[in-house]
This record gives C-alpha cells, structure tokens and sequence, in this order.
C-alpha cells in the first residue's frame, strides 16, 4: 500500500514540477515581449486583409512577437480598417516591442474585375503588389491572416532561394489542384498563405504585370484565385519548402513546426478547429497586451488542459471570438 502511494505521490509531484518549468518558461516569454531588442536589421513580414479579419492578424503578429527573436517590419496591406481596429493596432505597435507595424492602404478597385466569393475578397489579391509597394526592400515574407508562428521565423526568413523568385510549401493535397485541365503540366503547386520572395528577381521579370495578366485572362477557369495564377505564373521558379513552413490544417503535421496555418473553412476565432487550443493560448495572450494585463495564468492553465486531454477538438465548444 505504501509502495503504491508513493509511485502515486512521485508521478503527481513530478507533473507538477514539469508544469512549473513550462509556466515559468512561458511567463517569461511573454513577459519578454516588453524588452527591446538590440539587433540592427528587421525582417519584412506582410500581412494583408481588413476589418473582417482583424482578430487572427492581430493574434498572428502576437505569436509572430513572442516567438521571433530578431526585430520585424510588418507591413498590413488593407483597403480600410474602422478607427476601433486602427487603435489595436497602433497599440500592438507600441506594446511589442521587437515588432513594427506599417499600415499600407491599397485601393481595392485595382481588382474590382477578379473573381471573389463569400469565403476571399479583394484583399487575396493585395500580395500581388507587395514587392511594387515595398519599392526599397530586396526580400519578403507573405503570410495569411490566419496562421500562427510556433517558433523563431528567422531562419526561414533568410533561406538560400537558390536563384528561385519564391519560396512556398507544396500544397498537401496538390492531386487534387493539379488534376483540372489547366494545371495539367505542373509537377509542383504551392499553397500561397506562405511565400518567402526574392522582390528583386521578381520586379526584373514583371511578374506583378503577368500576374494581373493570367487573372484576368483565366477568371472563370480558376477556383482558388490568387493561388492558382500564383502557381500558373511561376511554374518551375519556385522552391519548394519543407512543411514545417506551412504545416496546413487537418493535413501531415511534423513536430517541429514553425507556422500552423488554419486553410480550412473552420477558423478558429469562430468554431472550434484542429489545433484550436494553440490559437485560444496567443489570442488570450495578445487581449492581455492590448488591456495593459499581466500574464493571463488561468487562460495558460486552460491551454494546457485542453492539449493533454482534448480530441477530437468538438470536445471544447468555444464561442465567436473578438478582441
């Protein structure tokens, strides 16, 4: 009976004391994102939507802050956000410190003649434009509002593009992309919620010109929009990347991912989705810096027990989320 008790004491004492090591850890990351960072040279990160979409890029550019140890540029590409969400911004601008936020206005009547549905607007097409609007930088890195960086983006950030334009993840299921007619003589298809470019290479070919171009010219024979000319316009002079760059929702996940992207149609700040729990922890994190809060430990204790005893991710019913 004694021996039993005591296996039982051991096992709960050490869950308790890995619990504290992983509090303490996180406690400190967060608390970290109040410490300048000393590093000279930022890395630029593009972002693009508008109000409908505030909430998950402003949780993104949280976990983007509490994970990436270099300083970054963010440029938010937007046709308009209301004054209420500007001041989120602005105030994620000031309270993160290794993070700069540059709010770009883009006219979303350049692309008022593209195809759009319920689910993507104009704004899909704003990554069009990025190496034209950040004239002066020589590299990029395009994300979707409806990622979250797991860990430090700055390895990813400067890759070898070994003389490719971009950079991007095979889109895990590509057979299915890759068997309409039209993409019949592609090998590779890239999803476009993650692409690494060389601006560069890409102004020297025109390619922004030719992307306009294969829109228009294939309106109504594309279904994904932006992805399938992106795929259609670069073809061969893409590099494809391993998946932990772009780790797609309800698809292979490696262990060691760096951005989980929510591709689904089940996002995460309105139902709940895979690896919803994950996103619930930065978007806790990030109502906590925009309220001037302290660590938020009960939504960090609730993060944890929902990773150690949840799924499928039904289980938890969350309601629609806003900061």
């Amino acid at each position: 009976m004694k021996k039993t008790f005591w296996i039982i004491f051991l096992m709960i004492s050490s869950l308790f004391l890995l619990f504290l090591f992983f509090a303490f850890k996180e406690y400190h990351r967060f608390s970290n994102h109040l410490t300048p960072y000393t590093y000279s040279k930022p890395i630029n990160i593009v972002f693009s939507g508008d109000d409908g979409y505030i909430t998950p890029i402003c949780t993104a550019i949280t976990s983007l802050s509490l994970n990436t140890k270099t300083p970054v540029q963010v440029h938010l590409l937007t046709n308009g956000f209301s004054d209420k969400n500007q001041k989120k911004i602005y105030q994620l601008d000031q309270k993160l410190k290794n993070i700069n936020i540059n709010i770009i206005p883009i006219p979303a009547d350049l692309f008022k003649d593209f195809p759009i549905n319920k689910r993507w607007n104009q704004a899909i097409y704003f990554r069009y434009l990025i190496p034209k609007v950040l004239e002066n930088e020589l590299k990029a890195l395009y994300l979707d509002g409806d990622i979250l960086i797991l860990d430090d983006l700055s390895d990813f950030y400067h890759i070898d593009l070994k003389k490719k334009t971009i950079a991007g993840v095979q889109d895990y299921f590509k057979e299915t992309f890759l068997s309409r007619p039209l993409f019949k003589n592609l090998s590779l298809y890239i999803n476009s919620g993650v692409i690494l470019m060389d601006m560069t290479q890409w102004r020297q070919k025109n390619m922004t010109q030719k992307l306009f171009e294969l829109t228009a010219l294939y309106q109504n024979e594309i279904s994904y929009f932006d992805q399938d000319v992106i795929n259609l316009a670069f073809k061969e002079d893409i590099l494809p990347l391993s998946y932990r760059y772009n780790t797609l929702q309800g698809a292979y996940t490696p262990w060691n991912k760096v951005i989980y992207h929510y591709s689904g149609k089940q996002k995460p700040w309105k139902t709940n989705s895979i690896y919803y729990y994950e996103w619930d922890k930065y978007f806790a994190y990030m109502k906590a810096i925009l309220n001037d809060q302290k660590w938020p430990l009960q939504s960090y204790l609730l993060y944890l027990f929902k990773k150690m005893i949840y799924y499928p991710s039904f289980i938890f019913k969350s309601p629609q989320k806003e900061a």
